[in-house]
């Protein structure tokens, strides 16, 4: 929600999540369905795009994707949640569904797909590749040409050099270097 407080071109309809009371403080409804009937409760004509802004562990990152490829079989389409104060340099390509905190930076030429949470304070250096469905979370530091697949956690504070591949599925711990 913060993502949007300031965008004037984004209006949020409502939200869907089981914590009511973390929601009280904004003055978005909560819409009357839960994550898995969304798609049929909720009118189509009410939307053109959604967001899923869960995934901070490894299960919530893999219910995250299951929801991700449910919906788009479903023909919904996702948007991008991008801070106001994220960096993005020239020649970068972006896909859909990923929510960008702020403070973060993505190098020229980079690359990212589908569906990932980044975090704030990312810094992702220039023509790197980022796959789907990662978690990279908070202080993540890429030096230039570095290769992430999907499904990775890299979690806080971790840093690489140039030339890194990271494969499919890695978990990398707190301050790995």
């Amino acid at each position: 929600i913060d993502i949007f407080m300031d965008d004037k071109d984004k209006h949020v309809i409502g939200l869907v999540d089981s914590y009511e009371k973390e929601f009280l403080s904004y003055s978005y409804p909560l819409l009357p369905c839960n994550v898995f009937d969304f798609p049929e409760k909720i009118d189509r004509s009410m939307y053109d795009t959604v967001i899923l802004s869960i995934g901070s562990t490894l299960q919530t990152m893999q219910f995250r994707k299951e929801l991700f490829e449910t919906y788009k079989s479903l023909g919904i389409k996702f948007t991008n949640a991008i801070g106001n104060n994220v960096n993005i340099r020239r020649a970068v390509k972006i896909g859909v569904g990923n929510v960008m905190t702020h403070n973060s930076y993505v190098g020229t030429g980079s690359v990212i797909g589908d569906n990932n949470m980044i975090s704030y304070g990312m810094n992702l250096g220039h023509h790197c590749i980022v796959g789907s469905h990662n978690l990279l979370a908070p202080g993540f530091t890429t030096a230039g040409c570095v290769d992430i697949g999907n499904e990775c956690i890299i979690q806080t504070g971790v840093n690489t050099r140039s030339f890194v591949r990271i494969g499919n599925r890695v978990v990398l711990p707190v301050g790995y270097l």
